[in-house]
């Protein structure tokens, strides 16, 4: 008698197990496509993503380089203060559409390359420099000119500090 209860009791019981079972499996294959999705999107974000930050590292590596180089001139400056006042009254005589390339000072004279989109602004800066008590023996080493394609003047000055009195 007990084999038949047994046997009562896991059919009756047991289709309810193997229905459960059964209920859970189909759950997990539909969860499953669900998850695969999810997945794939969130690779293909990660690869959007990634090609943004790869796409700033050249501009990290430029700020990087821009902020070695104002370290440089703040600790330049720090040690000798009195070339501030000269760098600010060079840009003071700088027109505001001419840009320099390269600037190399010592205690004495500095010289600098640069670029002016036109000879009035060239002729401006050479002006200024000519007026100001900081500049003396004012000497352009070379100018040139990309002709009439590109009418960009490229020069290269040096000069000597005036004599503070």
């Amino acid at each position: 008698m007990p084999l038949s209860k047994f046997i009562k009791w896991a059919l009756g019981f047991g289709k309810y197990i193997v229905i459960l079972t059964e209920l859970i499996v189909v759950v997990a294959f539909i969860a499953r496509f669900k998850l695969d999705q999810d997945l794939n999107e969130l690779g293909k974000e990660i690869s959007q993503k990634q090609h943004a930050v790869a796409s700033f590292g050249s501009l990290e590596n430029d700020i990087r380089v821009v902020q070695k180089q104002l370290q440089v001139i703040k600790e330049k400056l720090e040690s000798q203060p009195h070339l501030a006042a000269k760098l600010s009254e060079l840009s003071l005589t700088m027109p505001k559409d001419t840009f320099l390339e390269e600037l190399n000072f010592s205690e004495t004279s500095m010289f600098f390359t640069g670029i002016s989109p036109t000879e009035a602004s060239f002729a401006t800066l050479l002006d200024k420099m000519q007026k100001s008590q900081v500049f003396s023996d004012i000497l352009v080493d070379s100018v040139s000119s990309g002709g009439a394609r590109d009418p960009t003047i490229s020069f290269r000055i040096r000069t000597s500090f005036a004599k503070e009195e």
